[in-house]
């Protein structure tokens, strides 16, 4: 019901990520036999430690190429889902993985895709994976029902707006202990969608501790001035790059 009624803004693709992995690996596996991405590549990488047991909420910026014009999923970051799969492998193996989420975005649903993501759409579409995967909130019908009253009247993409469905997305994360988002495509969401998001939510206090990966795969001059800016801004702490092509040859 609630999908429904925020229909003009989910902007998810309806592949799930299993779906785009298992036609990744159908691409690679075909000739020329592409060979896949290494997990090492990232996860040995002293920004990817520092960003993974950060203290505070932290946001890693991937920035690079995605080489995989051979695939049909070649406008799709290798990097975004194949960490997805690693991260919903570890949460499956904590022993309080209720208090554990990992919600992904994927911002480029073709590789014709001309229209970019809204700002709030991103962020409603991370709600609702948190809605999902914690019954406890469903099963608190009066706080549910405020949740879904103040979701449904978000009108416009304004900033005012989008500061009040990040205030609800902090609201969510009080039912976990740790959260994190895979964006990938981050730059195919309007506006400067990384200021906005590290102002509005992760430079705030909140319950869980929060930690996004965004993966940009343009090197436009736009988005290399957005992150020019965030890096001189912002604490290594909060915001780190990480420059890797995501090479399959």
């Amino acid at each position: 019901m609630l999908k429904s009624d925020l229909s003009q803004y989910l902007i998810q693709p309806a592949k799930t990520v299993t779906e785009y992995s298992e036609s990744l690996s159908t691409s690679f596996n075909l000739p020329p036999r592409l060979t896949q991405f290494s997990m090492n590549l990232l996860t040995t990488r002293k920004s990817y430690i520092a960003w993974k047991e950060s203290k505070a909420n932290c946001m890693l910026l991937l920035n690079g190429q995605t080489i995989a014009d051979q695939t049909s999923c070649c406008w799709l970051s290798p990097a975004a889902i194949e960490l997805a799969a690693l991260l919903k492998q570890e949460r499956i193996k904590d022993t309080n993985r209720s208090r554990v989420s990992v919600a992904e975005l994927y911002c480029q649903k073709t590789d014709f895709m001309k229209v970019d993501v809204t700002r709030i759409s991103a962020v409603i579409c991370l709600v609702l994976q948190l809605l999902e995967a914690n019954l406890s909130i469903l099963g608190d019908t009066e706080r549910y029902d405020r949740l879904r009253a103040q979701l449904v009247s978000i009108d416009g993409n304004g900033y005012t707006e989008f500061s009040r469905v990040c205030a609800l997305l902090i609201e969510v994360l009080q039912y976990f202990d740790l959260v994190y988002f895979i964006i990938d495509r981050v730059d195919r969401i309007g506006g400067n969608f990384m200021r906005d998001f590290l102002n509005n939510l992760m430079l705030k206090k909140t319950t869980a501790k929060v930690r996004v990966l965004c993966v940009a795969s343009r090197n436009q001059s736009e988005t290399a001035k957005k992150i020019d800016e965030l890096q001189d801004e912002m604490d290594e702490s909060d915001f780190a790059v990480l420059c890797l092509d995501q090479e399959r040859s």
